[in-house]
């Protein structure tokens, strides 16, 4: 079973390829409606090209807190583990358990 910061490192590199060839996209599609890199809400441009944009950052937002999630479950096991160690060590100095 591959552990949590395995399966975030291998989706933060799928994340940052998929984030990269979007990139390259927007460039392309860019130059090809000829439009600058800040526009603010006064451009017309096409409604494929709006729905894309919409649909990249609500899959962004799901991808981040998928992301935020795997982290702190990863800390919570850390400290879960932790934890528990301690109360067995506890336990183990004790002196009716060294007897």
């Amino acid at each position: 079973m591959l552990s949590p910061s395995v399966v975030a490192a291998s989706f933060g590199m799928e994340f940052a390829t998929k984030k990269a060839e979007r990139g390259n996209l927007r460039v392309a599609l860019r130059d090809k409606y000829r439009l600058p890199e800040t526009a603010g809400e006064d451009l017309d441009h096409a409604e494929d090209l709006e729905k894309m944009v919409e649909e990249e950052e609500k899959e962004e937002e799901n991808n981040k807190s998928f992301l935020g999630k795997i982290q702190d479950l990863d800390v919570d096991i850390k400290t879960r583990g932790t934890d528990r160690f301690q109360g067995v060590l506890s336990l183990l100095m004790r002196p009716e358990a060294l007897a």
